[in-house]
């Protein structure tokens, strides 16, 4: 992540032009647009967690119904258990390849979308394009962890 953004920045600084950031969960949700279910994307976060969210992509484009977060799988399963959406959630990304089966087990009616797993630059334009009115200058951008590294946690 932080040699895309030093790349962005290598381009952008030099032509005067602004950036944008991008969320790798909603480019991901990209891969269903227009879906009918919300879109939840799931990758390994490793140490017994994901990163994950919930979005409404019905109308092309993702809306956060539950923000990018880090949690376990199970804290997921019981929150989209307790706003009533088990039946209404479709799961892609790479966290399938670990966590299907606990999904299976915890949302019996939820929904696979395994060959769409991929995050493709045509999306993180499409949603750059659309949250140009944010763009900032290429220095103020900088990546957005949701979870402390492992050094951080370690050394303070």
């Amino acid at each position: 992540m932080r040699i895309g953004i030093s790349t962005l920045k290598g381009l952008a600084w030099p032509l005067g032009k602004k950036a944008v950031g991008v969320s790798t969960l909603a480019a991901l949700s990209m891969n269903l647009p227009f879906s009918t279910r919300l879109v939840c994307p799931l990758l390994d976060a490793r140490k017994g967690e994901v990163y994950t969210a919930l979005y409404d992509t019905s109308e092309g484009f993702p809306k956060a119904v539950l923000e990018d977060s880090v949690m376990a799988p199970e804290a997921l399963f019981a929150e989209i258990t307790r706003r009533g959406l088990s039946s209404s959630v479709v799961f892609l990304g790479g966290g399938l390849e670990v966590y299907s089966n606990k999904i299976v087990e915890a949302l019996p009616a939820a929904k696979f979308a395994p060959g769409h797993s991929i995050v493709r630059a045509s999306a993180v334009g499409r949603l750059a394009f659309e949250s140009r009115e944010s763009a900032v200058d290429p220095a103020a951008l900088s990546p957005v962890y949701l979870r402390r590294s492992e050094a951080e946690i370690k050394f303070g």
